[in-house]
């Protein structure tokens, strides 16, 4: 048996253990529904499935239209975590607008950034092309690097606010413009590419559940480096999620190689109870995460952000 399967195997036998390392806090949001870019709520099927009247951990928290909804954020610090593996490989040649991919890389796997030259994995998916990695495209202020290191930022992608993320007007922090949301959203991605909605999210997780990984398809999409020593993802199609934690408004960072987070495109609209900033939707995940967990966060909130080809 090889290697790789070997690593399957153990993180399936371990999954149970890891449970308990999932995350659960008393981070509290009042009932608020997701804006769909066409004004209304999300119908997403896969995000309703995992619907839930009160939820109290982002391992199963989803995005249901007025539903009471707490967010759930990890407040592990544990060290032992290991960082994913960078991807070796040749960079590109040229300067910002007329980069060349190298031709040791073939360009159906990887591409380039014409913006700085930066190379990225891509893979496709059923009938998506997702970015394979995490962006690393420095946007502004408001894309950090973990812990202000340049070397995490070539390890883990940069992170974003969410309105960093979408290039939207300041105004737009406590209105959430949808009318501005024209699909297919560019935002800060690379031309040719966009931010994911919860469709197309929906859409990768049934493709990855109709393969065999129902009920796993957090497991399927997850680095095989992900968690202590590896082995708590089987990166079974080549998306490689990995947990590049967040920063906090108060300009903390956590979570790095503890938990992942990824912005959707979705927009919580603010309520009379709580009507600023709004609410962002974000996709996290854990070494125990088996089920999608998409789940609200504060659009200050700085996250990971992936991209797919138009």
């Amino acid at each position: 048996m090889s290697v790789r399967g070997l690593i399957g195997i153990c993180a399936v036998l371990c999954l149970g253990l890891l449970e308990a390392c999932s995350s659960s806090s008393d981070y509290n949001a009042d009932e608020m529904n997701v804006v769909a870019l066409d004004g209304g709520s999300s119908s997403s099927s896969l995000f309703s499935e995992y619907s839930s009247s009160s939820i109290t951990s982002s391992s199963s928290t989803s995005l249901s239209s007025s539903s009471s909804l707490i967010i759930g954020l990890s407040s592990q610090s544990l060290s032992f975590w290991v960082a994913p593996v960078v991807p070796s490989r040749e960079a590109a040649s040229g300067s910002p607008g007329s980069c060349v991919l190298p031709a040791s890389l073939n360009s159906g796997s990887f591409f380039v950034d014409q913006r700085d030259c930066v190379v990225y994995a891509r893979v496709t998916i059923g009938t998506q092309t997702w970015m394979a990695e995490n962006l690393n495209y420095n946007s502004g202020a408001e894309s950090v690097c973990y812990n202000d290191s340049v070397a995490n930022c070539d390890t883990y992608g940069r992170l974003y606010s969410w309105m960093e993320m979408t290039g939207l007007p300041q105004a737009c922090a406590t209105n959430p413009c949808t009318a501005s949301l024209i699909e297919p959203y560019q935002g800060v991605c690379p031309t040719g590419w966009h931010l994911p909605n919860a469709t197309e999210m929906d859409t990768l997780w049934a493709f990855v559940a109709a393969a065999g990984y129902s009920g796993e398809q957090d497991l399927a999409l997850k680095a095989l480096d992900f968690g202590v020593s590896g082995g708590y993802g089987l990166d079974v199609f080549g998306f490689r999620a990995i947990p590049a934690g967040m920063q906090m408004p108060d300009g903390s960072f956590r979570d790095l190689n503890v938990q992942g987070y990824i912005w959707l495109l979705g927009r919580y609209a603010p309520t009379p109870s709580s009507p600023q900033p709004g609410y962002g939707v974000v996709w996290d995940f854990y070494p125990g995460s088996r089920v999608p967990s998409p789940h609200p966060e504060q659009i200050e909130y700085k996250s990971s952000v992936r991209c797919i080809l138009n």
